[in-house]
């Protein structure tokens, strides 16, 4: 019937599939679902992020390949930088892989994207920018390169260099 306060420890559901319900029965929008109203989860971790070419997946090798995330109920955040030291034999379209979780199968406006704080020693030029897309039922960020003349191309393997740095962040659901 009123506010609850925990001064030590924590509030522990041992009940797998519940959590915190905001549905209090008030709130003016009666378009959802009471289930999607209901915080059940909530996880921080490392992540390994790795570059992969569609064609190759290449072996390629890394002088720093860190990450984190956080996943509230069905988002996920994960950031994370790479520095190339090899290529090797990736070959192809590159992309991200290695993601926390794997995306919603969900494809009704369910796509993640990726955005870039820093991109530098690749083959492209000022005019141009970088950033990417997770699909649907994937553990893969596909890396894209807009241009105003050209639109969207994938960022291919001849663009990548030994030596480059790549800080990352990633935002996609997942499924419930």
């Amino acid at each position: 019937g009123g506010d609850v306060t925990v001064s030590r420890g924590n509030l522990v559901i041992p009940t797998a599939g519940k959590g915190i319900s905001f549905t209090g029965g008030t709130d003016p929008d009666t378009t959802g679902t009471a289930t999607a109203n209901i915080l059940d989860d909530y996880e921080e971790g490392t992540w390994t992020p790795a570059l992969a070419g569609t064609t190759t997946a290449g072996n390629t090798t890394y002088t720093t390949q860190t990450g984190e995330y956080t996943r509230i109920g069905r988002l996920v955040t994960a950031v994370g930088k790479i520095i190339v030291n090899s290529q090797g034999t990736l070959d192809g379209n590159v992309s991200i892989i290695n993601l926390p979780f794997t995306s919603s199968a969900n494809a009704t406006a369910n796509y993640g994207y990726v955005t870039f704080s820093m991109a530098s020693s690749l083959l492209i030029t000022a005019t141009e920018s970088l950033n990417g897309f997770v699909s649907t039922n994937s553990t893969v960020a596909y890396l894209h390169i807009w241009n105003a003349s050209g639109g969207t191309d994938y960022l291919d393997d001849a663009e990548l260099t030994d030596g480059a740095d790549l800080n990352f962040g990633i935002t996609y659901f997942v499924a419930t």
